[in-house]
Formats: C-alpha cells, structure tokens, sequence
C-alpha cells in the first residue's frame, strides 16, 4: 500500500489584483495582463507544482484546497478583476495541473465576503476539479487525524501569534476529550494569509496555518501594515508526521533614502 501526501494550498483569491493570476481570455474579449507582482506568484506557483509533481512519485496525493479560491464580493474595490465565472475559471485552471496528479481532491468553504453566500464558489471550483467541499473535516489519513477548516483567529503580531494556536490546539483537545472523540493530530487552518506551526506534545496535537497566495491589499495594509503575508503551501507526510512548508519570500517593502 502507498503511503499518502497530503497538499495544503489555500486562499488563491482569484481574481485579486494582488493575488496569484496568469494572462487570461476574460468574458468580455479582453485579456487580463498579470501585474509584476503577480507573475513572481505564478512563477512560485508553477515551482510549487512542479516540486509536488516530482515528490509524488510512489505516494497517494491527496490534494486539500483551503477555500477562498476566488475573491468575488469585493468587486465594489479597486481589487478585483473578471466576472465571477472568469474568477472559477482561472482558479480552476490553476489548479487543475496538481488536481490531475491528485488520488483524491477535498475543498473547504471559505469566507462569504469572497466566494459567496455558504461559500458556493469554493464548492463550485472544487466541484470542477472531481472533488468534495465541506466546512470542516475529519479525515483519517495514514493512521493519523486531520482536524481542517478555513476559518481561524491569530493575533496579528508576531510575538503573540503562537499563543493563539497553541489556544486552538488545546482548546480542540478538550473538546475531543469531553465528547469521547478521538483526539486530532494534526489541526489546519487557512484564512490568515500566515504560515505558523505550533506543537504541544503534552497533549499530542500541532496545530498549523497554511500559507496563501495574495500579497497586501488595502484592507491588510490597514489591519497589519508592516507585517508580511506567507505565500506557498503544506506537504504532509503523515505516516512519517512530516509538514514540509514550501515558503516563497516576499519581499519587504523598499527602503527609500532621504
């Protein structure tokens, strides 16, 4: 029997101005041109499949696509582009290359603000690459537990951060424990646009935010002005209780002399 590779990828948004994007026939005739920005993302992305194509050799692939796949609901902003079928069509593209080299493919919903209302885009997407999409999931996966879902809150500072997941961790922990459930090994989360890997091995849980694909938009320049969002995805390995981060460095913003 194989053993499995899980991928995590998450919060693609496209559609986003400052979000992952390749040159695309759009509804009305036009064609979107990626931004400087947003080649350097396809760039990494194109890196991130070709590696994941390469280290599948010999595994299972389960792909996990973390929801927010499109970024549909802030078309009131000067962020967006494409209509809404144009945004499905580019993410499914996208996406497509690592879903074809996938043995299963599982999505989650992501924010309404985005992919529309109980998050139908993200379903639809996932739905067009042969697979299922849920709020949250339980899954067995190589004799170890998977507790994913998009939806998380971390402190936006990076001294604190880790305090927040290692809350989660705990905090789904007891949970378990009070309901006689089994206890997660593994506990993912999307949505923050940051990657962060928390272990407490009193208790047995690791507790991990996946990286996403948007750069700074007006609204995290507001909310988190000097930080920098984590761009990449997650292989698991979970027979071996391996996450191996794929992190593409974002650049910080210039110094200017005066």
């Amino acid at each position: 029997m194989k053993d499995e590779l899980v991928i995590f990828v998450g919060d693609i948004h496209a559609g986003s101005k400052t979000a992952l994007a390749k040159r695309f026939d759009l509804d009305d005739g036009d064609i979107y041109t990626p931004s400087l920005s947003q080649d350097w993302l396809y760039v990494n992305w194109q890196a991130l499949t070709k590696k994941v194509k390469k280290l599948s050799s010999g595994y299972r692939v389960i792909l996990c696509i973390g929801g927010d796949t499109v970024d549909n609901h802030h078309h009131n902003s000067q962020q967006v582009f494409g209509t809404d079928v144009d945004q499905i069509n580019l993410v499914v593209s996208l996406l497509l290359p690592l879903a074809t080299m996938s043995d299963r493919v599982y999505g989650l919903r992501g924010t309404e603000a985005h992919t529309h209302q109980s998050g139908q885009y993200d379903v639809k997407v996932v739905e067009e690459l042969g697979g299922e999409c849920e709020y949250r999931y339980r899954l067995d996966v190589g004799g170890k537990l998977l507790d994913w879902a998009h939806h998380v809150n971390i402190g936006r500072r990076a001294h604190t951060r880790g305090n927040s997941l290692k809350a989660l961790g705990k905090d789904i922990y007891i949970t378990a424990l009070e309901a006689g459930e089994r206890v997660p090994n593994l506990v993912m989360r999307h949505h923050v646009h940051l990657y962060d890997d928390i272990s407490d091995h009193r208790i047995g849980v690791r507790t991990v935010t996946c990286p996403g694909w948007q750069l700074h938009t007006a609204f995290t320049r507001r909310i988190d002005p000097a930080g920098l969002p984590s761009v990449g995805g997650l292989l698991w390995y979970p027979r071996l209780s391996v996450v191996d981060a794929v992190i593409y460095k974002v650049a910080d913003d210039p110094i200017r002399k005066v």
